[in-house]
């Protein structure tokens, strides 16, 4: 469509997501499944800076809990769709990165995803409440897709139950 220039800021911006900003100090908390699968991210920053991540302002709080279908079909979802489109590598890292931090939240005993999950958390195979199928079809769709890019059959493995 020749907007490469939008096309930079935004993969600038992806870049810079921290999905760390979502985990809760928390002893039982996971630890990021793949912490070095992103190159230095130092290219980005401004000159004066020597440190990644950029510290977030403080009034900017950790959320509870971050709804599990809302962030696969969001962002997931865009960051999988961004690679197909643009044959861009940071995008499907990013994706593999998100799916990582996504996996625990299908750890139940029925498969089905957890409605709002607090990233890096283990649910311990709890209930999931009714689900809806729109939730379950696009948890499916993205992490099947994200097994078919990677070849680790881990996010397909995770929807297959469900």
């Amino acid at each position: 469509m020749g907007l490469e220039d939008e096309y930079l800021l935004a993969r600038d911006h992806v870049a810079r997501i921290d999905f760390s900003y979502l985990t809760p100090t928390d002893p039982t908390a996971f630890p990021p499944a793949w912490p070095k699968a992103l190159p230095p991210l130092t290219y980005l920053l401004p000159p004066h800076e020597t440190t990644y991540p950029l510290p977030l302002p403080p009034h900017l709080e950790s959320p509870q809990a971050a709804p599990t279908f809302e962030t696969v079909i969001r962002y997931l979802g865009a960051l999988l769709s961004a690679f197909d489109l643009s044959g861009d590598a940071l995008m499907l890292r990013r994706a593999q990165e998100l799916g990582d931090w996504l996996l625990p939240s299908m750890g139940t005993r029925s498969g089905l995803a957890l409605k709002t999950y607090r990233m890096g958390m283990n649910p311990n195979g709890g209930p999931t409440g009714p689900s809806i199928l729109a939730e379950v079809g696009s948890l499916t769709l993205e992490f099947t897709r994200l097994s078919q890019l990677t070849g680790d059959p881990v996010y397909f493995d995770a929807v297959s139950d469900a």
